[in-house]
């Protein structure tokens, strides 16, 4: 067992914990001191950036003395010299983390955090997401199939809208496994493709079944599917080479994350693509067939139509007969026998869509969405909050938002190291280190030299 005095980093044989200056300071005060912000000197001269430890800080009227605070920060550093005390830091935080989870006080609330927390954090999104998965693929395919049905016994194919998310799950994973033999490394934003490419796969199971439900039952298995073929394989092929295009954007990005995530998704789209035209379109040959032979969707035993069976009880009829000339005249043209979501669009959606009142309504919304839009556009604002890459129920993610809450105004700190030896004592390398120092505090980011620390300003 080691305690934290035992592996806490040091300077001139005393533990640094950042912050502890200012909280001694702050306990032995008398009412002749006071505390300033963002900086305060404390006794022995020397100044403390109280910015990065007193949190959404009330300052007396006209002041920049300090009322009070709503939060306090303190940073304990832990020695990380040799691998051997790499290690035992590393143990350390994690006990320190174990007494957190069950700390609690009727006093303060305590968020905290270590150097490697978000790291975990992030690594244990991917096992979260599995059976998030697992349910949206069984919802998906629960979707599809009843998508798929039709009154008809013989024209319903619940087994082609499984084989078409089965089409999308096949393009999932020989995309990961295509990607990860080539050595892209796989990252927790990529946990998220899989959502993405099974859209897109099923979008294409339905863009296909419609343009079969267009052709002529009447024709051959062969006819059917190379008129399905020319109606939906334009359409297919423009969506994923703009899908893929778009994602073979994003993978030339300098951000390794979108990079990678985009290089899965792009390889997903394409195989989505290939099995689209290949392993569906052959299920859909064998369910035409079954559909050409008048069996039923479930069973694929042949079944009566409802003329042949119309001295059989209702519940034979319903469940156990279909015709797969539906829609055909006696003049043998085929006048339709659509999905109901097809017959609704086409006979009600389509003609009040085009009403003159509907029309202003719409352009109405449309400019009322347009302008939120824009408006939504012009919010936008860079960085990313470091609390959403984490689980919603993560102490990580309570300890960032704390973290942006109180101490959002200034930021972190940056150190400026020179690591080669200079010629101090000479005044023009004062003047270029003064130089290089001043293009730092003049810029957007920064607070000017309010702030800045310097040795070299101090000696």
């Amino acid at each position: 067992n080691y305690s934290y005095t035992e592996l806490c980093s040091r300077w001139n044989m005393q533990c640094q914990i950042g912050g502890e200056d200012l909280l001694d300071f702050a306990v032995q005060k008398n009412e002749s001191t006071a505390i300033s912000y963002p900086r305060t000197d404390v006794p022995g001269g020397f100044p403390v950036i109280t910015a990065g430890t007193l949190g959404s800080p009330v300052l007396k009227a006209g002041s920049e003395e300090v009322e009070k605070a709503k939060s306090f920060r303190l940073d304990y550093y832990l020695r990380t010299d040799s691998p051997a005390d790499d290690k035992l830091s590393e143990n350390w935080e994690l006990e320190a983390l174990s007494f957190m989870e069950t700390f609690e006080s009727s006093v303060i609330n305590v968020y905290y955090s270590t150097p490697e927390s978000l790291d975990e954090e992030l690594a244990a999104l991917t096992p979260r997401v599995i059976p998030q998965f697992s349910i949206t693929f069984t919802v998906v395919m629960a979707f599809s199939i009843l998508s798929c049905m039709m009154l008809d016994n013989v024209r319903s194919k619940p087994w082609l809208g499984m084989l078409g998310v089965l089409s999308a799950g096949m393009a999932i994973a020989a995309s990961m496994g295509l990607c990860l033999y080539c050595g892209v490394k796989f990252n927790s934003v990529v946990a998220s493709m899989p959502f993405l490419a099974l859209g897109i796969g099923v979008d294409d199971l339905f863009v296909m079944l419609a343009a079969w439900r267009k052709t002529h039952p009447g024709h051959s298995v062969e006819e059917r599917m190379g008129e399905t073929y020319a109606d939906a394989a334009v359409s297919i092929t423009i969506t994923t080479v703009t899908n893929a295009l778009a994602l073979g954007i994003g993978a030339i990005t300098t951000i390794r994350a979108v990079q990678v995530f985009c290089i899965y998704s792009g390889v997903a789209v394409l195989f989505a693509y290939l099995f689209q035209i290949t392993f569906f379109g052959a299920c859909m040959v064998y369910i035409g067939h079954r559909e050409k032979g008048n069996r039923h969707a479930v069973t694929c035993k042949r079944v009566p139509t409802p003329d042949e069976a119309k001295d059989r009880s209702g519940c034979f009829r319903a469940m156990c007969t279909g015709n797969t000339m539906a829609g055909v005249g006696s003049d043998g043209e085929y006048h339709g026998s659509d999905h109901a979501v097809m017959v609704f669009f086409r006979k009600y959606f389509g003609p009040f869509i085009t009403k003159w009142w509907v029309k202003i309504i719409v352009l109405l919304i449309y400019g009322a969405y347009l302008g939120c839009a824009i408006w939504g556009c012009l919010q936008v604002r860079q960085g990313i909050r470091l609390s959403r890459l984490a689980a919603d129920d993560s102490y990580v993610a309570d300890f960032y938002d704390k973290q942006y809450q109180h101490y959002g105004a200034y930021g972190p700190r940056v150190a400026i190291i020179i690591t080669q030896p200079l010629n101090y004592w000479e005044e023009n390398t004062r003047d270029q280190v003064e130089e290089l120092l001043t293009k730092f505090e003049d810029t957007d980011f920064t607070f000017g030299k309010t702030l800045t620390e310097s040795w070299l300003r101090d000696y």
